[in-house]
């Protein structure tokens, strides 16, 4: 992505989940969401399709 390092990649894809909005699609019909956001001063555009969860489990 221009502009964006790659350490700021999971901050860039929440910033667009939380904040932004679906600007368009990539791909055929509703494909990939492409979301539309302010990161750093800049108007940026990610496609996004999966996210995936994790939490910590505690041992037996």
């Amino acid at each position: 992505m221009k502009g964006i390092k790659s350490n700021e990649t999971p901050d860039l894809l929440m910033e667009a989940l939380s904040k932004g909005e679906v600007v368009g699609y990539q791909g055929r019909g509703t494909g990939r969401p492409i979301y539309g956001v302010v990161f750093n001063g800049r108007k940026q555009r990610v496609a996004i399709t999966v996210i995936v969860g994790a939490n910590p489990k505690s041992l037996p």
